[in-house]
């Protein structure tokens, strides 16, 4: 992103705050509360789509491996009510996208064994899932700059494309911290790897950077997902198909080229702001694109769908009307699984 001029000093005196109010964590100033049992934090140190969630599910799903009860603890972005909200309490979502946020209702979903539970205020949200819930760990979504808890073990996801652009802080760039933060991680887990020459290059930066350990992570294609029926097809379904693509993530782009990589031809691409809540509106005009398209179907994310799915009043009758496949994925670890790997056995001092 090109920075805008009038903005850079705006983004000077952002970092500079920020940089102060890391410092009083760091002399022990501002109070960090711990609980008795692991806090591992997965974040960013940027505004957008970076992988992050699929990285929380896939640590969750470790765990979890191991008969850890897992409890994933999130701000809820972006949803309607305000307060603690127990999304799961280990058997699955008990509330919609609305109220849960998306990322906690799709992640209850898909983890039903998992704790979830959504608080503006994460120490609170924590505290609650440990006391009442009885969690043996605590996985904070998006936890990297919510310094009030604790943590045993801080996780920085970033995709390649942002390490190597060098951008700015906001609001000039989508930097939410410095890259000198980076050496309070104990991992950076680098997302959105070609598996080439500028994966590498990202990794030696890192490196350059004075980060601890690093690591690199895909995500893979599952399987697709037929919207409103509890029914699951294959990738190679969707070869040929021609389709209309819509989403409202923080990465549309990368939607695209996955689709592109399953050898989906895509017809038209609707892409709304992060966090979209589809209206009646937004629903008519998609319907209307796939029959002028004379595609096979609409496509869209995991994500996308639990927003969708809070519509109850239109879903059904719109997902019978106009069909819609869901693109299931799944995070796996391409670099590092062993790093990963041996900081969580030093968490619980055992193998796990």
């Amino acid at each position: 992103m090109k920075p805008l001029p009038i903005l850079l000093p705006f983004s000077y005196l952002y970092g500079a705050f920020v940089a102060f109010r890391n410092l009083l964590f760091d002399l022990g100033i501002l109070p960090v509360t711990h609980l008795p049992v692991p806090v591992i934090s997965v974040g960013n140190i940027s505004a957008g789509g970076t992988g992050k969630t699929p990285i929380v599910e896939l640590i969750a799903r470790h765990l979890m491996a191991h008969s850890l009860r897992v409890a994933i603890v999130s701000r809820g972005y972006r949803r309607t009510s305000t307060g603690l909200v127990v999304v799961s309490e280990g058997r699955g979502a008990q509330v919609d996208a609305e109220s849960g946020g998306d990322e906690p209702v799709m992640l209850s979903e898909k983890l039903p064994q998992a704790i979830v539970v959504v608080d503006e205020k994460r120490v609170r949200g924590a505290t609650f899932a440990v006391d009442q819930l009885k969690a043996d760990v605590v996985v904070l979504d998006d936890g990297f700059q919510h310094r009030y808890l604790g943590r045993d073990l801080d996780i920085v996801v970033m995709p390649v494309r942002e390490i190597l652009a060098n951008d700015h802080m906001l609001p000039a760039g989508y930097r939410r911290e410095s890259y000198n933060s980076l050496q309070r991680a104990d991992l950076v887990i680098v997302t959105k790897s070609d598996g080439g020459t500028s994966t590498r290059r990202a990794l030696d930066m890192l490196t350059g950077m004075n980060v601890r350990q690093s690591a690199c992570a895909v995500l893979r294609p599952v399987a697709w997902r037929i919207a409103g029926v509890d029914l699951r097809i294959p990738l190679e379904e969707s070869s040929g198909r021609n389709v209309v693509a819509f989403t409202g993530i923080g990465d549309p782009a990368g939607f695209r080229q996955t689709l592109q990589s399953l050898n989906v031809t895509i017809q038209r691409m609707v892409t709304y702001p992060d966090h979209h809540w589809f209206g009646p509106e937004d629903l008519d005009s998609l319907a209307s694109i796939l029959w002028q398209t004379k595609a096979d179907y609409l496509v869209t994310t995991e994500k996308d769908l639990k927003r969708l799915e809070s519509r109850l009043d239109r879903f059904k009758s719109f997902v019978e009307e106009n069909p819609v496949h869901v693109l299931e994925v799944q995070a796996s670890m391409q670099e590092g699984a062993s790093v990963l790997d041996e900081l969580l056995h030093t968490l619980f001092h055992e193998p796990i």
